[in-house]
């Protein structure tokens, strides 16, 4: 026999009050005799029965006074019937629902469930069935009723113990509406008629997903009570949570910042915090915060493809998200300029710096002296001006009628007329008369090579300027599509299709004489979007949570993750049960995997909230109530409320109070009556 409140035995102190009472009248001290008291007839000696009935009466009030200490205590017998509050029956099925959510992964939290589990096996009797599920986005079964009734009844615990042992927490939201929806369907299909009582071990956070309850109907006999765990270590109510925010994988450029949402919760101390990139590139950097508010920040320094973001210090899941560029295939890029590379006045020194600011990750630039014929036909980008010689143009010509792209730059007029010629048009080209200077006005976004600027950071063209360029005109029956044009109407950049690939011609040159562009920060995005054509688009980026299926792009054969481990795919869906960033093979595109949003909101989840969505909760004595330090109780001592609520000891106590209180009252009166009327 157990206690739940073992301290209201020092109630039995109060037992001496009667004793104390009874002693005093029989012992008289400080007699004074006076007058009056001669005209009294001394009262004859108590007989035997007087003085037994006295003795009665006192037991009787030590025994109330006792037995209402022991109501008190609320005494109970942990093995006994059932614990959740259904009724009583020779035959029981539990069924145990045990959150194996990524929010479970933190400190003493899926241990403390194990303990609770086994707490609730310990009351079961031999002809009781269990089953133990656990549950995240998906039901597993642990332990079915089959295997339940299959073990003996000595081996259950020990069968129960190694399936605890070999289960734990996984990164997936916790889905609990979908779960309690799939043991009262499974009830509902299966037309019971014995109770079934689900009880579901958890923490119960904030996030947990609850939309399918809505409009839930539950079947009779079903009760779910909830083992809500406490929390091992501080609520993070003071804490900070990150969540990445991907670009849009249709319009967004390549060379887009990363950016974050860095949440302080109410409770956060301070006005800052400092992130941690881990990765190639790592770095740290100060973001100021604000209690309660969120706000987006750009991750710092020089590009990188991808890296884990993470609150300083902490190594808990919530702390920290996994985040990336949007993938783009490796690309071979030739340039024909002539000059040398490392003098400043000359194209092929800013263009080579251009192209390298892609990232070696991204691209191979390869001079055109150093090209050998064989690998033209690897090239993917050519880029060169209208002085090339002619052997380099007839390479050119080659590759890009095989689907190659090229970029071409007229330096000045008299070289400009030949590039017409590559497409069999005659040119019109004079230099083009510019004041001061000329900008970009008229342009396609709608065309690839202008998807990076799509977004406002990039749209804007106004700043950079051109102070040459060749005014070209177009025959009439002409197939070159012009793609932007100067504020004058002038073409700026035409698109030229040849065989499979395609050419396009700068009516201005890109040394820093001629034009700002190679200097701007437009450029580099341009050429990505040129790189991404040549690759035949972009690379698939697809960003979801660990336990989802997404869909595979058609010839994946793998998935490589950061830390080198390998998934094979099979079929056209996959599944990552883990966060990180996934290559896949052969497309060159990426999979991003972040534990859920949700997961994050780790406030405790009052359980009224199921109620009130209609879940049939059996609510347990002293659910929801909390220590004096204001911490929940733990899973064992609801248990033994709910086990002690259930066997009512304290009721019949306090019947039996009762009635030795009626009993002690009639009788003192009877004494009382006898003493005044001594005759009767």
């Amino acid at each position: 026999m157990s206690f739940l409140s073992p301290w209201f035995f020092l109630g039995l102190l109060a037992v001496g009050a009667p004793l104390v009472a009874h002693l005093r009248r029989l012992s008289v001290k400080n007699r004074v005799a006076f007058s009056a008291m001669d005209f009294l007839e001394p009262l004859p000696p108590k007989k035997a029965r007087q003085r037994w009935e006295d003795i009665a009466l006192m037991v009787a009030r030590i025994g109330a006074l006792g037995l209402l200490a022991f109501a008190f205590a609320r005494p109970y017998v942990k093995k006994s019937g059932p614990v959740s509050g259904v009724p009583a029956s020779e035959h029981r099925r539990l069924v145990v629902l045990l959150d194996t959510s990524a929010s479970m992964r933190r400190a003493g939290f899926f241990s403390e469930a194990r303990d609770s589990v086994r707490q609730i096996a310990s009351s079961l009797t031999d002809s009781d069935e269990f089953e133990l599920l656990g549950f995240d986005r998906i039901v597993r079964p642990v332990l079915s009723f089959e295997i339940w009734r299959q073990t003996p009844a000595g081996e259950r615990s020990g069968l129960l113990n190694e399936l605890l042992a070999r289960t734990d927490p996984g990164w997936a939201q916790t889905e609990l509406g979908g779960a309690l929806k799939f043991v009262a369907d499974r009830a509902a299909r299966d037309a019971m008629e014995e109770p079934v009582e689900v009880v579901v071990v958890s923490d119960l956070q904030e996030g947990s997903r609850l939309a399918k309850l809505q409009g839930q109907q539950w079947p009779k006999n079903f009760h779910v009570r909830v083992v809500q765990l406490p929390l091992k270590s501080p609520v993070p109510d003071d804490g900070i949570s990150l969540h990445w925010l991907p670009p849009d994988a249709e319009t967004a450029s390549v060379e887009a910042p990363i950016k974050i949402q860095v949440t302080a919760a109410p409770g956060f101390r301070g006005d800052r915090v400092k992130l941690v990139l881990d990765g190639l590139h790592p770095r740290e950097w100060m973001v100021p915060v604000s209690a309660g508010k969120t706000r987006s920040v750009t991750v710092p320094g020089p590009a990188f493809d991808f890296g884990y973001v993470r609150v300083s210090e902490a190594s808990d899941f919530v702390s920290g998200v996994w985040v990336s560029r949007l993938p783009q295939k490796r690309a071979l890029v030739a340039l024909g300029y002539t000059g040398d590379l490392k003098d400043p006045s000359s194209t092929r020194y800013f263009v080579h710096r251009a192209v390298n600011a892609l990232g070696e990750a991204r691209v191979e630039v390869v001079a055109g002296e150093n090209l050998a014929p064989e690998r033209d036909a690897d090239v993917g980008l050519w880029i060169s001006n209208a002085a090339a010689s002619p052997e380099w143009n007839l390479r050119m010509r080659s590759a890009v009628e095989k689907g190659a792209l090229a970029i071409l730059t007229l330096e000045d007029v008299s070289r400009a007329g030949s590039v017409g010629a590559l497409f069999g048009e005659v040119w019109d080209v004079k230099e083009a008369p510019v004041s001061d200077f000329a900008i970009l006005g008229e342009m396609d976004r709608r065309h690839p090579v202008f998807a990076p600027f799509k977004t406002p950071q990039f749209s804007d063209f106004s700043g950079v300027r051109f102070w040459h360029y060749r005014r070209i005109v177009l025959p009439k029956d002409s197939s070159t599509r012009v793609l932007a044009r100067f504020e004058g109407g002038d073409p700026a950049l035409l698109e030229c299709a040849l065989g499979k690939g395609r050419i396009y011609v700068w009516t201005s040159d890109w040394r820093p004489q001629d034009a700002q562009w190679v200097l701007s920060s437009r450029c580099v995005p341009f050429l990505a979007g040129c790189l991404e054509m040549a690759a035949g688009g972009r690379a698939p980026f697809l960003v979801t949570t660990p336990g989802e299926s997404f869909a595979l792009p058609e010839g994946t054969t793998g998935l490589l993750g950061s830390d080198g481990m390998r998934l094979p795919a099979v079929g056209p869906r996959g599944t990552v049960d883990q966060p990180g960033v996934f290559a896949l093979e052969p497309s060159g595109g990426i999979a991003v995997v972040n534990v859920a949003r949700e997961e994050g909101r780790l406030a405790a989840l009052p359980p009224e909230k199921l109620k009130d969505l209609g879940v049939p909760i059996a609510k347990p004595n002293g659910e929801g109530r909390q220590r004096a330090s204001g911490s929940p109780l733990s899973a064992e001592v609801l248990l033994s409320e709910e086990i002690e609520a259930q066997q009512g000891g304290w009721r019949w106590l306090l019947g039996v109070v009762l009635v030795l209180l009626t009993l002690e009252t009639w009788w003192a009166a009877r004494l009382s009556s006898v003493s005044k009327h001594p005759a009767l």
